[in-house]
């Protein structure tokens, strides 16, 4: 995919959160910033087009672990490691999916994992969030959160969950210990192109549908010895890396189509990109030729019929500098749509220590499940919160949150 090369959408913007946030009122075990339980507002990065982050962000060397149907939180004993979350099942609205677990993690890692179905009309509502967690002991471990869009978009998540971390560990072995992310791009691109190319044929010999359906992704690798985690994305899913003594983060761009140079892209290959601007709030949707399907992102997994016409599946990639302690946060677009980057640092920040990463990931996940509830209503997107954490001595010991009925 040549244009991908002309047309790279940003690596991270890099910057500080406008000021200290001042932290207010209990949400579950979690104290949140004052302003979000005051109104829940769309976090503007998302339709904006850019991201807060931090100058010296922190992340870890990191794996999940969960049995629990809302969370789990395993630490580490040294042996090889999986974790996956049940996705696309049927269940009440605002329930948590079943959280699979194999082996243990690699002394000094520990993980929380939080993904939860929405509200989508009436009835059952199917989670299509996904989330993966593999390592192997000494080696390398992988984090991945697909979210999946379209009638059979959780078929598209359950595929990339399973398969691309399995690509990326390949891809690892062609990356040497520090490179840029500019040396890391080809072979973690080479990663997720093989995921699309595996996608399009299991869509054909499984028969779900990859035209109108189709993931966002966004994938988090770590080195054990190395002070660099690469993260490489696709669609609107996002990370947030907090070094933890400081509150500074960063987080990569989601990738929308009223971006300069993803616009530029879709249109020279025939797609139509409609805008929406609604006072601060920019909404932005792909559609080809005929007008029949928009994709409210410019990359992602499946999708052919606008892939055609400008989408891509290939990633942004970035490499974060570690510092310990530190966190990495990986979610969907549900997490992020209310609450923004700058604030998930500042929670984490502030109360990992004390309350521990189970208990942040279920209150992050609360908080954004009460800000949809609130601004929507009738509706709520799945959401997933994926919280590595390393360098720290965390509790693993929480109540479980009460979410809504």
């Amino acid at each position: 995919m040549q244009a991908a090369t002309v047309y790279r959408m940003p690596r991270s913007v890099v910057c500080h959160p406008p000021g200290p946030l001042v932290l207010g009122p209990a949400v579950v075990a979690l104290l949140l910033p004052d302003f979000l339980h005051d109104r829940c507002r769309r976090n503007p990065t998302r339709r904006a087009g850019f991201a807060w982050g931090s100058a010296a962000a922190g992340a870890v060397l990191a794996v999940s672990g969960g049995r629990s149907a809302r969370r789990h939180i395993c630490q580490s004993t040294g042996a090889a490691f999986e974790l996956t979350s049940v996705c696309g099942q049927p269940s009440k609205p605002y329930a948590a999916s079943q959280l699979r677990q194999q082996g243990s993690l690699d002394d000094g890692f520990s993980v929380a994992a939080v993904s939860t179905a929405g509200l989508k009309g009436r009835g059952a509502s199917v989670n299509q969030d996904c989330l993966a967690v593999r390592c192997k002991a000494g080696s390398w471990c992988i984090a991945v959160v697909a979210d999946g869009h379209g009638r059979d978009g959780h078929h598209c998540a359950t595929y990339i969950c399973h398969n691309l971390p399995t690509l990326l560990a390949g891809a690892l072995t062609a990356v040497s210990a520090g490179v840029s992310e500019t040396e890391a791009e080809a072979p973690l691109t080479a990663a997720f192109t093989q995921a699309e190319m595996g996608l399009e044929k299991a869509a054909c010999t499984h028969s779900f549908d990859v035209e109108s359906a189709g993931c966002a992704c966004v994938t988090a690798a770590f080195i054990p010895g190395e002070d660099t985690v690469y993260v490489a994305s696709c669609g609107d899913c996002q990370a947030v890396l907090v070094d933890c003594a400081t509150g500074d983060f960063k987080t990569n761009v989601p990738h929308k189509a009223h971006d300069r140079a993803e616009m530029q892209r879709i249109k020279a290959m025939g797609g139509k990109v409609r805008v929406d601007r609604q006072g601060d709030e920019v909404f932005s949707r792909v559609y080809s030729p005929s007008g029949v399907f928009g994709l409210a992102m410019s990359r992602a997994f499946g999708d052919l019929d606008v892939k055609r016409h400008g989408v891509i599946a290939d990633p942004s990639v970035m490499a974060w500098r570690l510092r310990k302690p530190s966190c990495c946060v990986l979610g969907s677009d549900g997490l992020f749509e209310f609450i923004s980057p700058a604030e998930v640092a500042a929670a984490l920040q502030q109360h990992l220590d004390s309350k521990g990463a189970a208990a942040c990931a279920e209150a992050l996940v609360a908080e954004a499940q009460r800000c949809w509830k609130q601004v929507e209503g009738d509706y709520c997107d799945d959401v997933t919160c994926l919280v590595l954490t390393s360098g720290g001595d965390h509790p693993t010991k929480v109540d479980a949150p009460v979410l809504l009925d």
